[in-house]
């Protein structure tokens, strides 16, 4: 058969086929393919997904201008951005950060709430008005906001925002917010999200310490405070962090989907307070039909005196149990080496063990619920969980699921 290879075979490809294409790569890589066709030296000035992170360029500086040649190429009125996902991991504290990066981050995040974005990611870049004076979205779905682990301070804390208009928000991820409680003590953040699906909350706490300009300084996370999950429709919540406050659930029957990642306690001494807090929420969760909980949130429930007389009032309609194993934090560590709690002839020390008779005890009430074991080399940090395509989950349905 007589072909042209003088045929430009990338030219002839129709946008939306480009598009897709360069979805699957970070922006970098997507604009170096600019030298594969005329055409595509274009359509990278307006792709629809943008996708940026530190770590691949050499310096904050470049870093800096890529993210200033996006904005400068793209059109300001016309252009649709679908996803803004960008990621930084390299910098110690805000005063390493300079203020000509934070101004950038926050004109492009500025930029896609201007231009129907639908899935966001972004770090907190500055303790100094940390999120951009409008913050709205009409068509918004997903967002994700962290404070960068290397950020944190002791004695301050980003205060997440309660004047967000986001009302098509369906998933909502958090990382190292603090939420302030009203004069009840009772935080509720997420009140305005009608929509919301699925809540992520990482190394969050209801914090109690007098507010300035959007932080809190001088932080005391109460443990006589709460926190409200008030959204209607939500149907999935993981958390991750220190069980130290008290959930109040409004619509406790549409929940469906529970992760649980027992981390650190701020008060050693006063773990039975928080293991028994930890039976509450568990309690509290009435339709649950799948439970995710790590080994340590497993240890830290089996200190609850009497655990296996309790007769529990959820999990009725359990139909998978997932255990994600887990070594044991170091407050876990020092508790189970010593004391009332010590575990004989046990070698602890990095351990990923499952106390006795715990899991029988949660499917107590659904015997039947399927049960799995996830070994700890395949668990995957939530804090390293990067924002999906959905059309690539689309690709992969007629494939055959992995086993765990």
């Amino acid at each position: 058969m007589w072909t042209d290879e003088s045929k430009d075979r990338f030219g002839d490809l129709p946008d939306s086929a480009v598009f897709d294409i360069l979805s699957y790569l970070k922006t970098k890589e997507a604009v170096q393919t600019c030298i594969l066709s005329k055409r595509w030296n274009n359509l990278t000035n307006n792709l629809p997904i943008i996708t940026l992170d530190c770590d691949q360029f050499k310096s904050l500086d470049s870093f800096e201008r890529a993210l200033s040649q996006i904005l400068s190429v793209r059109n300001e009125f016309d252009d649709v951005l679908d996803t803004l996902d960008l990621a930084l991991t390299e910098f110690d504290s805000y005063d390493d950060f300079p203020q000509s990066t934070d101004e950038v981050f926050k004109r492009m995040v500025r930029y896609a709430l201007s231009h129907s974005v639908r899935r966001l990611r972004y770090p907190i870049t500055s303790h100094i008005n940390p999120f951009p004076p409008v913050f709205s979205s009409q068509t918004l779905t997903s967002l994700d906001l962290s404070v960068p682990g290397r950020f944190l301070q002791p004695t301050v804390v980003i205060l997440f925002p309660t004047h967000l208009n986001l009302p098509s928000l369906t998933n909502l991820t958090l990382t190292s917010f603090g939420f302030g409680p009203d004069d009840d003590g009772c935080a509720d953040p997420f009140a305005a999200f009608n929509k919301l699906n699925t809540l992520t909350i990482i190394y969050c706490g209801v914090v109690n310490s007098p507010f300035r300009g959007g932080i809190y300084r001088g932080v005391d996370y109460n443990r006589s405070l709460k926190l409200r999950i008030s959204p209607p429709s939500l149907c999935t919540f993981a958390f991750t962090g220190n069980i130290s406050l008290e959930l109040c659930l409004t619509h406790p029957c549409s929940l469906k989907h529970l992760h649980i990642d027992a981390e650190g306690f701020d008060d050693s001494s006063l773990v039975q307070d928080y293991s028994a807090l930890l039976l509450t929420w568990l309690q509290g969760f009435p339709n649950i039909t799948s439970l995710t909980l790590s080994s340590n949130t497993l240890q830290l429930l089996s200190l609850v005196p009497g655990l296996f007389k309790v007769k529990l009032t959820s999990l009725y309609n359990l139909e998978s149990l997932q255990v994600q194993m887990k070594p044991l934090s170091s407050q876990l560590y020092t508790i189970l080496c010593c004391g009332e709690f010590m575990i004989p002839g046990v070698e602890l020390y990095q351990a990923t063990i499952v106390p006795d008779g715990v899991v029988d005890c949660l499917i107590q009430n659904s015997p039947s619920a399927n049960v799995t074991f996830i070994p700890y080399n395949k668990i995957q940090d939530p804090r390293e969980v990067k924002m999906k395509d959905p059309r690539r989950r689309r690709r992969r349905r007629g494939r055959k699921a992995k086993q765990i």
